[in-house]
């Protein structure tokens, strides 16, 4: 994998001057993932759990285009816009994850760029041989 910025195609560009991610082998560096649809940029509706699993989801399709999983992250950052929505956010986490348990902080932050996001995840990968 050639270092640099790392797109998923067909997927809707950023607003904000950022890369989804960056190659920096052996490192993929994947941007805060946030619940929204990358195609269409719509959010996604429901609680907590709903919009982790479509932010992993997110994390997931981004790493993807290096040839890597989240089997392959190895920390994460969890901003949660309530700290008392850990449970939810964990339950999906567990669900994602399975028994690969990456190191990780979670933090309660102010609001989203979005009213309706409730939380947002980045995440380092690590392949060996890239």
């Amino acid at each position: 994998m050639i270092p640099g910025p790392l797109h998923v195609p067909g997927a809707r560009p950023p607003g904000p001057p950022y890369s989804p991610a960056f190659v920096a082998p052996p490192f993929v560096f994947v941007s805060g993932c946030v619940p929204m649809d990358l195609f269409t940029g719509e959010s996604v509706a429901g609680g907590v759990e709903q919009q982790a699993e479509r932010v992993l989801g997110n994390v997931a399709l981004i790493l993807e285009q290096a040839g890597l999983s989240l089997a392959d992250v190895i920390k994460t950052t969890v901003y949660l816009t309530d700290i008392g929505l850990s449970e939810g956010m964990n339950t999906a986490y567990r669900a994602a994850f399975g028994d690969h348990r990456p190191a990780r902080a979670t933090v309660q932050i102010g609001p989203l760029s979005r009213p309706e996001f409730l939380l947002e995840i980045d995440a380092i990968a690590w392949k060996k041989e890239m």
